[in-house]
């Protein structure tokens, strides 16, 4: 059946399909967010590298198959990098789920499932988990916001590297916290 893995600190054999979900959730829920441009030149192959990365820096990546090994879905999660949130048990770094996913409550089980994870490992006493959605994606904003997330008032500009002809740009970061 089904369902979330167990979390993967090198999910190489993955790592292409999880590069793919996460290229066709940005041209899904960022067209109007970032330059069409940026979404142009989004490649799957760089993805992969950079996932293949992340992987020694991140706790874990929990994915979904669709069906017969596909993936559709994917959440990495581990320590929280941000100076002013030294007591969160953990952050929710990258999700995506693909665009013929939405809808059907798999973002909530991968959430859920990372923050089991987070959870088990942080002991007694760990802040809330954190997470960042880019400030205009309403989308993403508003599940965070229904699955009882809430901002916690910090903000941030992430400045990305040009990509080919695609100069450096920048998106704004909004900052969640999960209430205990």
């Amino acid at each position: 059946m089904p369902g979330v893995a167990d979390p993967l600190r090198d999910a190489p054999s993955d790592a292409r399909q999880i590069a793919e979900v996460h290229v066709a959730r940005w041209r899904a829920a960022y067209r109007h967010l970032v330059p069409q441009a940026l979404l142009d030149v989004l490649s799957a192959d760089d993805r992969e590298e950079r996932w293949r990365e992340a992987a020694a820096h991140r706790s874990g990546v929990l994915v979904h198959d669709a069906a017969a090994g596909r993936v559709d879905g994917s959440c990495a999660f581990g320590p929280c990098s941000d100076e002013d949130a030294a007591d969160a048990v953990g952050a929710v770094h990258p999700l995506s789920v693909l665009p013929s996913a939405w809808g059907a409550g798999l973002r909530r089980r991968l959430l859920d499932a990372a923050l089991s994870h987070l959870r088990a490992g942080a002991g007694t006493g760990a802040g809330a988990p954190v997470l960042r959605t880019l400030e205009g994606d309403a989308r993403a904003r508003g599940l965070s916001e229904r699955q009882g997330w809430r901002p916690d008032g910090r903000r941030r500009t992430q400045r990305r590297p040009g990509i080919g002809a695609v100069p450096e740009n920048a998106v704004d970061e909004v900052r969640y916290r999960l209430p205990g």
